[in-house]
Formats: structure tokens, sequence, C-alpha cells
């Protein structure tokens, strides 16, 4: 073989061989071709498969949406129940803390009307105490008053007593020395030796005894006449219409053993006819309680004081002024002095009741009233106003 012949033999050889590659290879790309159909149609059954399992799974996950659509609804009534229980809850705890607070309020309540009603049967208990502690006291005050008036009037009884012993005790003298006359006159005259000048004598013996007896007797009378008019009026208490400046006459010259041994005065003056119905002895005891007041607390021993009574008559009333010019009461005790026991003189002729019977007698038994007005050393005034009908009020 020349060199072309076997050129040509090796491209021949190459080109099988190119060929027989090519061959191969489309025979392995058919069966790739092959395997990927098979392949492909594996995966189209298997699409298949998977599209029935996605449909049953939309299926599935269809009915599982609508398991949770029903759970969600369910979930949702049974959050609006638990809602609905909270707030019942809380309800109850908002009852039940009412509840709760109601039973403290009525616990505390229960509580402080025990305290309360046990305040009240200690203080029902210490008001019955005092009721009778009360009582028994002014039981004692009006026995000590009482007693005072009765020691005015024991007073007074002794000083007119007193009073009267001098006008009596003259007139028993002057009767006496009338009597003697009258026995040796008559001596004298059975035996035959009466004389001209004996008679004489014996006349202005008899004249002058008798004089002194009727002036010492009406002395008396008055005493006696003006005390047991005060003392009936003022142990009786009666109501009566009486004339007021008369009656006040007679209590003066029944408090004359009062001032006996003073030189102090009583000026009594005002309407000369002035009817009242009320209470004398109510009245007498007034004025003796203010004389002998002005009397203990108004002058010194040995001063020249002066009491002053004055009357009058405004429309249905009556005014009473009682004045001294004595030292006056302090700004201190003036608000003081109608209140029982108080006085600036205890252990020296004060009791403390005597203004405070006058307030008592004056807004109590006579329903009027009375202001009293004082400056220091320049006296004090009594100013009572009382009904002149005591009925009428």
């Amino acid at each position: 073989m020349t060199s072309s012949a076997k050129s040509l033999e090796g491209g021949d050889t190459e080109q099988l061989d190119y060929n027989q590659a090519i061959l191969n290879i489309l025979e392995d790309f058919s069966d790739e071709k092959t395997l990927l159909e098979t392949t492909q149609q594996a995966i189209l059954n298997i699409l298949d498969d998977v599209g029935l399992e996605k449909a049953m799974y939309a299926d599935t996950q269809k009915a599982v949406i609508n398991i949770l659509d029903d759970f969600a609804d369910e979930k949702n009534q049974l959050e609006s129940t638990q809602r609905a229980v909270l707030n019942i809850l809380d309800d109850f705890e908002i009852e039940k803390r009412k509840v709760e607070s109601t039973n403290r309020e009525l616990s505390r309540q229960i509580e402080e009307r025990e305290q309360a009603e046990l305040t009240v049967r200690e203080k029902t208990l210490a008001n019955l105490e005092l009721e009778e502690a009360l009582e028994q006291l002014q039981h004692a005050q009006a026995e000590l008053v009482r007693s005072e008036k009765m020691a005015a009037l024991g007073g007074m009884v002794a000083g007119i007593s007193h009073e009267i012993n001098t006008p009596v005790g003259i007139g028993v003298t002057a009767a006496s020395t009338l009597d003697s006359a009258t026995n040796k006159l008559d001596t004298d005259y059975q035996a035959g030796e009466l004389t001209e000048v004996e008679l004489k004598r014996f006349i202005d013996i008899a004249r002058r005894s008798t004089s002194l007896i009727l002036n010492n007797l009406d002395r008396a009378a008055n005493l006696i006449r003006s005390f047991k008019q005060v003392a009936v009026d003022e142990s009786s208490g009666e109501r009566r219409r009486f004339e007021v400046r008369s009656y006040f006459h007679d209590v003066i010259v029944s408090l004359q053993p009062l001032l006996k041994n003073t030189r102090h005065t009583i000026e009594l003056s005002g309407d000369e006819v002035l009817f009242i119905d009320s209470y004398p002895g109510a009245f007498a005891q007034i004025i003796t309680n203010l004389v002998s007041n002005s009397v203990v607390h108004a002058f010194d021993a040995g001063q020249l004081g002066h009491m002053r009574i004055d009357l009058s008559a405004n429309d249905d009333r009556i005014v009473l002024v009682y004045s001294d010019d004595g030292c006056g009461i302090k700004a201190a005790d003036i608000g003081k002095i109608f209140e029982p026991f108080y006085t600036t003189r205890r252990g020296s002729g004060g009791s403390g009741l005597g203004l405070h019977v006058v307030f008592n007698l004056v807004t109590q038994a006579l329903r009027g009233k009375i202001f009293v007005t004082s400056q220091p050393g320049q006296g004090a005034e009594f100013r009572i106003e009382l009904p002149a009908d005591l009925m009428a009020q």
C-alpha cells in the first residue's frame, strides 16, 4: 500500500471510529432518552399521585380549616364564656367585698351600738346617781333656804321681842308708879289726910303715867301688828291683794331691831297707793334679805349708811328699785352674787343664800325679773320688775 492509500485507510478508520462513537453516543442518548421518558412517565405518575394526594390534602386542609374555624368559634365562645365567667367572678368578688365591707360596717355598728348601750347604761346609772345627788342637794338647799328664812324670822322674832320689851317695860313701870300713887291717894283719902297739893301731884303722876302707858302700848301694838302680818305672810306663803307701800312700811318697822345698833336709815318713796295681787310674804323676804345684805356687805362698822326703796307702776307691772350708798360690788363678783352659797363675807355673817333666795323668789314665785348695777365705791342698785296681777301671767 502506498502512503496515500494508507492515509485513506487511516482516515476511514477514524471516521468509522467517530461514527461508531456517535452511534454509541446516539445509542446512549437513546437509552438516556428512554430512561428520561421512563423517568418522565414515572414523574408524571408521581405527579398524578401527588395531584391526587394534593386534592386529598386540599380536602383534608379544608376539613382541618373548617375544624380550625369551628375550633376558633369554640375558642371564641370559650373565651367569651371565660370572660363572662371572669366578669361574674369579678362581680362576685366586688359583691363579696361589699358584703365583707357591709359585715365589717355592721360589726362596727353593732360594736358601737353595744358600746353606746353600755355607755347609755353607765350614763343612765350615773344620771340616776346624779339625779339622786341633785335631789339630795336640792333638798338640802331647800332646807338651807327654809332654815335661812326661819333664821331670819327667828331673828325678827328675837328683835321684835327685844323691841317690845322696852315699851312694855316702860308701860309696866308707869302702871306700877300709877298704882302706887293711886294706893297712896286712897290711903290719904281714907285717913282724911288728902290735901290739894297731893291731889294735884297724883293727877300729874296719873297724866304722865297714862301718857307713857298709852304711847308705849301703841308703840308695842304697832310693832306687834307689823311683825304679825309680816310673820304670817312669810310663814304661810299665801297670795292676796295688798297695798304695797303700807306693807313695805310694816316690813321696815319689823326690821328696826336689825338697824338698832347701826347708824343706817331706810327711806321709802314712790306711789302712795299701789295695789298688787301677789305673795306678800315673798316681798317681805326680798326686802329683809336686801336690807340684811346691805348691812352685812355694804357698810363698814360705824359707817352711816342710807338705803332707799322706790316703788312705781309701769303699765301692768310694779317696779321696785332698792339701792344703798355702800361700798358697791366688784366687777368680778357681780355675776356671781345670785349663785347659792357665794359670799364675800363667809365667817363674818354671810351665808351665801340671801341674794340667791331673792333671785328665786323674784323669778319663780313672783314671775318677775331682777337686775343689778354697781360700781365699787358707788353703792349698789337692784331693779325688780314684777307683774301687778300674778294670776294674769
